[in-house]
C-alpha cells in the first residue's frame, strides 16, 4: 500500500520528505508511555523450545522512558516450562530490556504544499532500533538462556518489525502549530 502510495505522489509531480522527529517533543510523555506498551504489546508473548526446554516472555511492562534519545525500559515475565514429562514445576522470572527508539515523518512535498505542515503530512512512525542491555533474573536456567540470546531474539522481534503508527499524534502536533525542524535521516 505504502509502495502504491509513493508511485502515486510520483505521478502527480509530488515528492516525499522523511524528517527525524523527536517523539519526545511531540507526543506528551504519559501518551508516549501509553503508545509504546500499546505498540511494542502486540508482539507478546514471544516463546521459544530449545532442549526440551520452553520459554516464554509476556506480561510488557514499560518503565522509565529517557529522552531526548527515546530509551525505554522494559520489563517482562519469563517463564520457563520442564521439558515433557517433568515434574510440572514452572521457574518464573524477569527480564529488564532497555530499547532505542527513532521516529520519522514523511510529508508529500510539491504541487504548493508547504513541505512540513499536518496538510502534507503522509505517515509518522517510531520504530525500534536496538535492543540492549538486557538483564535477566531467573534460577537454574538452561545454558542458552543467557542476556545475549535474549537481546538477539528481542532485536528479530522488534527491531523493523517493532514500528508504531504515531501519524495522528504528529499531525495533532502540528495542526496546533508544533514545527518539526529536524535533519533528514540517514538513508
Amino acid at each position: 500500500m505504502l509502495a502504491h502510495a509513493l508511485r502515486l505522489i510520483g505521478t502527480l509531480g509530488l515528492h516525499a520528505d522523511t524528517v527525524t522527529v523527536d517523539a519526545c517533543l511531540v507526543v506528551p510523555m504519559q501518551q508516549l508511555r501509553f503508545v509504546v506498551a500499546a505498540g511494542l504489546g502486540r508482539t507478546f508473548p514471544v516463546r521459544e523450545s530449545r532442549e526440551g526446554n520452553s520459554v516464554s516472555l509476556a506480561d510488557l511492562k514499560v518503565g522509565d522512558l529517557t529522552c531526548p534519545d527515546l530509551r525505554v525500559e522494559l520489563t517482562l515475565t519469563l517463564r520457563e516450562d520442564p521439558p515433557r514429562g517433568a515434574a510440572p514445576v514452572s521457574r518464573p522470572g524477569t527480564a529488564r530490556v532497555l530499547l532505542a527508539l527513532s521516529s520519522t515523518a514523511s510529508f508529500a512535498a510539491g504541487l504548493g504544499k508547504p513541505a512540513h505542515t499536518a496538510a502534507a503530512l503522509s505517515d509518522a512512525t517510531l520504530c525500534v532500533h536496538r535492543v540492549g542491555p538486557v538483564d535477566l533474573k531467573v534460577e537454574r536456567s538452561p545454558p542458552w538462556l543467557t542476556p545475549a540470546w535474549l537481546a538477539t531474539r528481542l532485536a528479530s522481534e522488534l527491531i523493523g518489525r517493532g514500528c508504531i503508527d504515531i501519524t495522528s499524534l504528529v499531525y495533532v502536533f502540528l495542526q496546533r502549530g508544533g514545527t518539526l525542524n529536524g535533519p533528514s535521516p540517514p538513508p
